[in-house]
């Protein structure tokens, strides 16, 4: 079989080619989520910009597969030549299903071939481009749609003081609390210490300088009382926690709230700094592991990238209408359709957003799986051991957060005793 003057053998090696990269993980998370987004956007002016605004014809994918498909003829020469099928035009398309004998995927190279190698340029070349400058530039994405970003920083000003308010008005002071009842932890523990270093008898008093360890056991147990009540409060009124205790991780999105809830849960839990800690326990995670948090985060990603193409597609339906030639002005339909693809494109954005945020909300919680299960190994890179009670492990992990954020290692002799 041959089209377009390409043998069987070429194609066969194509397929493999486009096989590999969908075993690939990397190469599959690539083309799925970076390059069909933005082919799928140059696809949108070839079909629908170009045609409604400038008058010129779209391509015309029956054409593309009566040439894929066509059967050849020998020619005079002894060579192979398209059938005159090849020919047929759309009202006599020529176009049949490959039959049984054959390799699908022969067939869907072919198709595939056929239809980008008609322009090499504005379907393979361009989109290719796109998506390694979408790649590039993935994080500062992310970060756009959490709300850091001008312009929609300014944007969703309004919607961060509102968060930040029911944040206050959900969580009351839970996060200091917290920070106050491991400080009396700390304290009590150096004076139970001092306790059992004192000679026995009757009035042995705490250390010089520091309240009476009775004492401050009775704040620690009413502060013990308090954090309870608050944790009641904020169940009875049931729900998923979709925002941050801690106001200084509040934003304006929902997905920068999905992703600060995520990234809040190792510190209150365990005192880890999940920026910091995050990619010292990736390194320590297996492939396999890690499979199912890279897929949320392709998804995450190629979500995005959806929804950021789909909105720079409506704003520029918009932007168009103005750009129409006088002479197709007595049309009123391309403006019409201009203005329903913007729409469609406008919801089509809003949709995929809504999809990155559920799939942000799978990968937090898998994160958080990982912190529970496997933050040992981090604690055995740097020799220490953790401690028997959450207390004392916050106290680890705050310690050891700061020698890396300073370089003093005077900040965790004691654990690594």
């Amino acid at each position: 079989m041959a089209f377009l003057g390409l043998s069987s053998s070429i194609v066969n090696e194509v397929g493999k080619t486009v096989g590999g990269w969908v075993k690939n993980p990397f190469n599959r998370t690539f083309f799925y989520w970076y390059f069909f987004p933005a082919l799928a956007f140059i696809l949108f002016h070839q079909f629908v910009i170009r045609p409604a605004a400038f008058n010129e014809q779209p391509p015309n994918p029956i054409e593309y597969a009566n040439k894929a498909f066509a059967v050849p003829v020998p020619a005079p020469d002894g060579t192979e030549s398209p059938s005159p099928e090849a020919t047929a035009t759309p009202e006599a398309p020529a176009f049949e299903l490959p039959s049984s004998d054959a390799a699908a995927s022969g067939y869907f190279t072919a198709l595939l071939i056929s239809f980008l190698g008609v322009d090499l340029f504005d379907y393979v070349l361009i989109p290719f481009v796109v998506a390694v400058a979408l790649n590039a530039v993935a994080f500062q994405i992310t970060r756009f749609y959490e709300g850091f970003v001008p312009p929609l920083s300014w944007l969703v000003a309004p919607l961060k003081r509102r968060n930040i308010a029911r944040s206050k008005e959900l969580y009351g002071p839970l996060f200091s609390k917290r920070l106050e009842y491991l400080k009396l932890y700390r304290e009590e523990r150096k004076l139970a210490k001092a306790e059992a270093a004192a000679p026995p008898g009757p009035g042995a008093l705490a250390p010089v300088g520091t309240p009476k360890a009775k004492d401050v056991r009775k704040q620690l147990s009413d502060l013990k009382r308090e954090i309870q009540a608050l944790h009641e409060k904020i169940e009875a009124k049931g729900g998923s926690q979709s925002l941050p205790s801690d106001v200084n991780r509040v934003t304006g999105t929902a997905l920068g709230n999905t992703l600060a809830v995520a990234e809040e849960y190792p510190f209150d839990r365990y005192g880890m700094d999940a920026v910091l800690f995050w990619p010292r326990l990736r390194a320590e995670l297996d492939e396999q592991t890690l499979l199912p948090l890279d897929s949320a985060k392709g998804v995450v990603d190629g979500m995005l990238n959806f929804s950021l193409l789909a909105y720079v597609a409506a704003i520029e339906s918009i932007v168009v209408i103005f750009f129409i030639p006088v002479a197709l002005r007595g049309e009123p339909w391309r403006v019409w359709a201009l203005v329903g693809c913007a729409v469609v494109a406008f919801i089509v954005g809003y949709a995929a957003y809504r999809s990155a945020v559920g799939a942000a909300a799978s990968m937090g919680s898998l994160m958080r799986t990982y912190f529970d299960y496997h933050r040992d190994k981090v604690l055995a890179k740097f020799s220490l051991k953790r401690p028997d009670t959450l207390e004392d492990e916050k106290i680890v992990w705050y310690k050891l957060g700061a020698f890396l954020r300073r370089g003093e290692s005077f900040y965790f002799p004691e654990e690594a005793e």
